[in-house]
């Protein structure tokens, strides 16, 4: 957004979250169609409601070409749901590794359609004709952008880039609709926002435990490399929501900005390794000072309620 300032909307019906989305895109000037990138991290049921508001925005954005991007995971898969389902316990001794995540390919496609429709995305997608780009499909099958056509796109910003091997995984189907909108749609959660770490579900591999590193010390930097790449390729739009529960949706095209807020509301003791306020800045630009007197009360009634769950 022009003005680098944050978007709260409070979303009691359709045509409040139409109205609401229409004034995002009326920020900026760009060619159809229009990327949504969403949060399909698993399958579990503090996703179901992102799944439903997902819907609803696409609803909104009938009027416009969308295709939906996002990539395979460990953990969208129906032995996950169920094994959660039964035990409520987070710690699942994942079925696809860092190092058989290509072994497991057919497994990944096959779960991938049943989340899809389980949750109503095939039906949808068929009716609306909305292409979905999975990047794994494109990265394992070889159509992949040229890394020296990314480089040269980058310029100085590919220094930025600690792990340079993420320029050997932008699909050549995305590639070819840069400088396009890309919606990073996510959600709520329980410890805050992570509207910047969204993007690393564009990262192809399954398993992304690598980069994450041990004890975390990877994430920090993989976080702001997809960052700095994709933002560098798209015009980014940071849409984080709380439609189900809240009522509430935000955005801005500074992921920095929406993570603070919910650093700022939650409290110091929820910045751990997925934000890096300071450098989030240095990176993705600065914007002005936030303070609680800035976020409207239903944003943080909406944060601090996750956190309460």
């Amino acid at each position: 957004m022009k003005d680098r300032l944050i978007r709260y909307g409070q979303v009691k019906t359709s045509a409040d979250l139409g109205e609401f989305m229409q004034e995002v895109l009326r920020e900026y000037e760009y060619e159809e169609p229009i990327l949504v990138k969403p949060n399909w991290a698993n399958t579990l049921p503090a996703s179901e409601t992102h799944f439903q508001a997902l819907i609803h925005v696409l609803d909104c954005l009938d009027s416009h070409t969308i295709s939906v991007v996002e990539s395979y995971s460990a953990w969208r898969n129906q032995e996950y749901r169920e094994y959660f389902l039964k035990t409520h316990d987070l710690y699942w001794k994942e079925k696809v590794t860092p190092e058989n995540g290509k072994d497991m390919w057919k497994w990944l496609k096959d779960q991938d359609e049943w989340f899809l429709q389980t949750f109503g995305f095939s039906r949808y997608f068929h009716d609306h004709k909305i292409p979905y780009i999975n990047c794994t499909e494109e990265v394992w099958k070889d159509r992949i952008a040229p890394t020296d056509d990314i480089r040269e796109e980058l310029g100085e910003r590919c220094d930025l880039v600690e792990n340079q091997n993420m320029f050997h995984m932008i699909p050549i189907s995305l590639w070819n609709l840069r400088g396009h909108i890309l919606i990073n749609f996510t959600r709520v959660y329980d410890t805050g926002i992570y509207a910047a770490k969204n993007l690393m579900g564009l990262i192809p591999e399954p398993n992304r435990t690598y980069y994450h590193g041990k004890n975390d010390a990877l994430l920090l930097s993989s976080i702001h490399d997809i960052n700095i790449i994709y933002r560098s390729l798209f015009q980014v739009v940071d849409v984080v929501e709380s439609l189900q529960q809240y009522q509430m949706i935000m955005t801005a095209s500074n992921p920095a900005q929406l993570d603070e807020v919910g650093c700022m509301v939650l409290g110091s003791e929820f910045q751990d390794a997925y934000h890096d306020v300071e450098k989030a800045r240095i990176l993705f630009g600065s914007y002005p000072a936030l303070s609680p007197a800035d976020i409207p009360s239903f944003v943080q009634e909406a944060i601090t309620g996750h956190a309460g769950q």
